[in-house]
């Protein structure tokens, strides 16, 4: 748990920079590297010796198709919604 509230911590700190330009982009990246380092050595490395126990001849591969339709078709979803909601403001400002 404390790899995921550090993970929401950069990323709320991330989304303040915006406002805040004087932070430079190469502090992002340095903490960004320290958090996959942290990660690794926390938690990482004990999931690597999980799979490969479980799992010794290879971890069995399962297909890319389904959750990629499920992607693209999620996407073109949100897509139609996007432009309804951007045809339903133009109409709206144009009756008045």
């Amino acid at each position: 748990m404390t790899v995921f509230y550090v993970s929401l911590a950069y990323i709320g700190l991330v989304l303040v920079s915006i406002f805040i330009p004087q932070i430079p982009d190469s502090a992002f990246r340095v903490i960004a590297i320290g958090l996959l380092l942290g990660w690794y050595f926390s938690i990482g490395k004990k999931q690597v010796l999980y799979v490969k126990e479980t799992w010794p001849n290879g971890y069995p591969r399962k297909s890319w198709t389904k959750p990629l339709l499920v992607a693209f078709g999620a996407l073109i979803a949100f897509l139609v919604v996007i432009f309804l909601l951007a045809l339903i403001a133009a109409t709206m400002t144009t009756e008045r």
